[in-house]
């Protein structure tokens, strides 16, 4: 009877492994992609208090998912998510309209960035 137990545990851990970074992956893909809608909403902001206000929700679900980033283990999304954290807080500094939205926009692109690289993990063999 041990011996079944051992080969069920052997045969099935594995693979239950396997199976929380494709989770992980999958949370991580729809934060970031919360996090670029929030950034969009940012952008088409006129007023700089309203900007900050999407910045700062789009800031917090960043910081709230890079553990699934990590866990993830896409190290290009990674880089990404750093780069795009470190935007995102020079936004919620910005003094003008126009500031922000340099930020933003830089902010945007890491976004994108992260998305494809969780789409094409895979690919790149992290």
């Amino acid at each position: 009877m041990k011996l079944f137990y051992f080969i069920l545990f052997t045969f099935f851990f594995p693979l239950s492994s396997s199976f929380g970074a494709v989770q992980d992956c999958d949370y991580a893909n729809s934060n970031i992609g919360y996090v670029k809608n929030q950034t969009k909403k940012a952008l088409s902001m006129k007023d700089l208090q309203m900007a900050r206000f999407y910045t700062f929700k789009a800031l917090n679900a960043l910081e709230k998912s890079r553990p699934q980033i990590e866990d993830c283990g896409c190290e290009y999304a990674l880089d990404s998510a750093m780069e795009n954290i470190e935007y995102l807080k020079n936004a919620t500094k910005a003094t003008s309209i126009a500031g922000a939205r340099i930020l933003l926009n830089k902010a945007l692109q890491y976004s994108i960035e992260s998305l494809e690289a969780i789409a094409n993990h895979d690919e790149h063999g992290s």
